[in-house]
């Protein structure tokens, strides 16, 4: 029965590392995936600087598409 005890243990605590170490590597993803979005929403807000006109085009050409999608009957 102790031979069964510590083979549970044993796997147990490798499982526990095993989380950890999934967990830790999804932290790392998060933010990483954090910083490459805050770049790239600082590019999208420069080239609105630059282009003030086609952004605001844009804006209103997607948002009627989206409008007629849900509202669709």
């Amino acid at each position: 029965m102790t031979t069964i005890k510590k083979s549970v243990r044993e796997t147990n605590d490798a499982m526990s590392e095993l989380l950890h170490e999934a967990g830790d590597r999804i932290a790392e993803l998060k933010d990483e995936s954090m910083r490459t979005l805050g770049k790239r929403l600082g590019d999208l807000g420069g080239a609105m600087r630059q282009r003030p006109l086609l952004a605001i085009g844009l804006g209103i050409g997607l948002g009627y598409v989206l409008a007629r999608i849900v509202h669709r009957e």
